[in-house]
């Protein structure tokens, strides 16, 4: 199960996941980041760093695009860190479903910019 990172600034909630995800760990995850997500006063944007994750199942991905969606009045935008040529292509049919503005972005200083 990989290891994650939960921090809540201003403008963002930012998710660091590491390892592995699954369906499963990610769930773990967003038990920690939903309520602060659900309390917001106004929208926020979602700050995923995926920088050291190595993998994530198929179900994993599908549950995160479920997730988004469900919170899409509450998020103004989801900024995906991450240097894999694959994964960035995947972001943006990820925002397309998530109805939610989805973008990859290189490093954290990017996606916070």
């Amino acid at each position: 199960m990989p290891a994650s990172e939960l921090a809540d600034t201003s403008a963002a909630i930012v998710m660091v996941l590491q390892g592995h995800l699954t369906r499963s760990s990610l769930l773990t995850v967003f038990a920690d980041a939903g309520p602060q997500i659900d309390r917001a006063a106004c929208e926020r944007c979602l700050i995923v760093d995926c920088l050291t994750m190595t993998g994530y199942d198929p179900d994993a991905r599908s549950e995160f695009v479920r997730w988004v969606r469900e919170r899409k009045p509450l998020l103004r935008c989801v900024a995906i860190v991450t240097d894999k040529v694959l994964w960035r292509m995947v972001v943006g049919a990820m925002g397309l479903a998530s109805q939610v503005p989805t973008q990859a972005f290189d490093t954290r200083d990017q996606a916070e910019a």
